[in-house]
């Protein structure tokens, strides 16, 4: 009985790391688009009054 409950804990560790690396991994790509929607605002604007 002991034996199956320490693998059941063991397999709820493994998918909670799996589930944070996921999150983590969507926190970054979140980031990664952040930062590339401001860079081509500012390109935008740049573009703008360089044209005027």
């Amino acid at each position: 009985m002991k034996h199956s409950t320490d693998s059941d804990y063991s397999e709820n560790k493994r998918t909670e790391i799996q589930i944070r690396k996921k999150e983590k991994k969507m926190s970054i790509s979140i980031y990664a688009l952040l930062i590339i929607v401001t860079i081509t605002l500012m390109l935008l604007i740049f573009n703008l009054l360089i044209m005027r």
